[in-house]
Order: C-alpha cells, then sequence, then structure tokens
C-alpha cells in the first residue's frame, strides 16, 4: 500500500504542475486580486498561479486570488474537480487496507 499512495500522491502534484503551466496562459485581467504590476515578471507569475494553485489543492482557498473570466472559472472547476476525487482515492488508500480486509 505504501508505494501505491507514494505513485498517487506524485501524480496528484505532477497534475498540480499541468495545470500551473495552463494557468500561466492568462494574464492579471483574468484573475481577481493579481493587480497588473506585480505581475510582471516570470517569477511573479509563477509565484501568483501556484500560490493560487497551492491553496485550492489544500482546500484552503483563502479567496483573494479568484478567476474573472469565464474560461478561468471552467479551468478552477476542474481544478476543484480533480482535488476532490484526488484528495478523497488518496485519504481511502491510506485509511483501508486491501490485504487485511476479509469477508466472514
Amino acid at each position: 500500500m505504501g508505494i501505491d499512495l507514494l505513485i498517487k500522491i506524485s501524480i496528484y502534484f505532477g497534475a498540480m504542475m499541468v495545470f500551473l503551466v495552463i494557468l500561466l496562459a492568462f494574464d492579471h485581467s483574468h484573475w481577481n486580486g493579481i493587480d497588473e504590476e506585480k505581475d510582471q515578471t516570470m517569477s511573479e507569475k509563477l509565484m501568483n498561479r501556484f500560490y493560487f494553485l497551492s491553496t485550492t489543492f489544500s482546500t484552503a482557498g483563502y479567496g483573494d486570488i479568484t478567476p474573472n473570466t469565464n474560461i478561468t472559472k471552467i479551468i478552477v472547476i476542474v481544478i476543484q474537480l480533480f482535488v476532490t476525487i484526488g484528495l478523497f482515492e488518496i485519504f481511502h488508500s491510506a485509511a483501508v487496507d486491501k490485504d487485511s480486509v476479509t469477508l466472514t
């Protein structure tokens, strides 16, 4: 079970990086909470998008950076569905050891 969980977590964070690349395609005008002057360089853009993703993936969701356009809202909905399903799968795998379950 340990390796399976490690693989699932690796896939989960790999997907997070894919979403980071997708979100980099959208400039500050697609987001509430990202000012143009604080979104000029690539490092600022990476930090803003990664901050948004990490709060979403951690399910903290602070709300200080939110999608502003329909396309970014759709992408965020997909991310949230992925997070919900992924977290359920990770916690379920950790809680249930398939080898120890027996039917009597």
